[in-house]
C-alpha cells in the first residue's frame, strides 16, 4: 500500500470556519500533514488570486 502524499481539500464550506478564514483546526492539520511529508492543497473553483491569502495564511501548498 502506498502512503499518502497528497490531500486536496475544498475551501468553501469545508476547509474555512467562516468569510475567507481558515479553521483553526484545519491550519494544525494541514501543519501535522506536512510535517508528515503530506502536500495539503485547495481545490476550489475559485481564481488562484483570490484564494492566494487563505492558501498562505493555512501554509497549503500553492498546487490548486
Amino acid at each position: 500500500m502506498h502512503p499518502i502524499r497528497l490531500i486536496a481539500t475544498d475551501l468553501d464550506g469545508t476547509f474555512l470556519a467562516h468569510g475567507d478564514t481558515p479553521h483553526p483546526d484545519n491550519i494544525r492539520m494541514v501543519q501535522t500533514c506536512r510535517a508528515h511529508g503530506i502536500r495539503v492543497c485547495a481545490c476550489s473553483g475559485r481564481p488562484f488570486v483570490s484564494m492566494r491569502t487563505i492558501v498562505r495564511q493555512a501554509g497549503l501548498d500553492d498546487l490548486c
